[in-house]
């Protein structure tokens, strides 16, 4: 980590407003969330379902305000068209009528870049896709193709980040690998930034270099991904390794957002008195962990 940091988030909270008939909630998706990204790294971001993962990237590409806090980019307030996000279903974010050349030709031309034949053939080759599905509807795609026509399509707005959340989940293992290498080609070749979402711990073991723990909404963790992942800290790190193949899903009781005490308190096996109490993030190991069980 000894280059400089390229985004930071500084204490990103999100709430939404949900009603139930006549009654009305506040869910606090992300609480206070800070987070670095250091130039030409890869950032993973764990967590199960529900946690808040897809919210952060949404703010991240500015699809959802945050209700606190900031984004700085290269010490500035971050600007739109910097970051750009593929989604888990590619088949959702590329329009069903328009053709796959033309869908790229659209973002060039909003970019004011040149969108000749020759730089159609560069993305095209980024993406390791043949030049002669150029014509071709997504529908007359696969899968695969089709989420390497969407990581083309964010290529062509030339971004310094690309947020890539679950995007191989909807994809056999071949496939998911071949698109993973291929996201690694890219990084080396345009030095892109990566900040890359996933509940698939070994997915995230073999593309990450930095990982972020989030739960209900909070930061639990953050360390280098192999120290996190060998020898995790937090009780829910800890949970969360050693329950990798299977996936716990969150329901939306407003009191499991609560901003009393440690938010794993009601699930950890370490549970104290002061856990009633909510933990900073202390320093331990070069990581930072918020948990009592570290706080000397």
């Amino acid at each position: 980590m000894s280059k400089g940091f390229l985004i930071k988030g500084e204490a990103i909270s999100k709430t939404f407003k949900l009603k139930r008939g006549w009654q009305t909630f506040f869910i606090k998706a992300l609480n206070k969330v800070s987070f670095l990204l250091p130039e030409e790294r890869i950032l993973g971001i764990a967590g199960e379902s529900g946690s808040g993962k897809s919210t952060l990237a949404k703010i991240l590409v500015g699809l959802i305000k945050p209700s606190e806090g900031n984004l700085i980019y290269q010490g500035n307030l971050l600007e739109k068209g910097k970051i750009q996000l593929i989604f888990q279903n590619p088949y959702t974010s590329l329009n069903p009528k328009m053709r796959i050349g033309r869908a790229l030709k659209e973002v060039l031309y909003y970019q004011g870049l040149s969108s000749q034949k020759g730089e159609l053939e560069r993305i095209f080759s980024l993406v390791e896709l043949p030049f002669s599905l150029i014509d071709r509807l997504p529908s007359q795609l696969s899968g695969g193709q089709c989420q390497r026509v969407a990581i083309a399509r964010a290529l062509a707005s030339c971004p310094s980040v690309l947020i890539l959340d679950e995007p191989t989940s909807n994809l056999d293992v071949v496939v998911s690998k071949k698109i993973i290498d291929n996201l690694l080609k890219i990084k080396q070749t345009l030095k892109m930034n990566y900040i890359f979402i996933s509940h698939d711990l070994g997915l995230l073991s073999y593309i990450t270099e930095d990982l972020l723990v989030i739960y209900k909404g909070k930061v639990v963790e953050e360390g280098s991904t192999p120290d996190v992942l060998k020898k995790p800290l937090h009780p829910y790190s800890q949970l969360l390794v050693s329950s990798a193949k299977r996936d716990f899903s969150l329901g939306l009781e407003e009191e499991d957002f609560s901003d009393e005490g440690c938010i794993f308190k009601n699930r950890c096996i370490f549970k104290m008195n002061i856990c009633q109490n909510q933990p900073p993030l202390f320093l331990k190991e070069d990581r930072k962990v918020a948990c009592w069980l570290y706080q000397n």
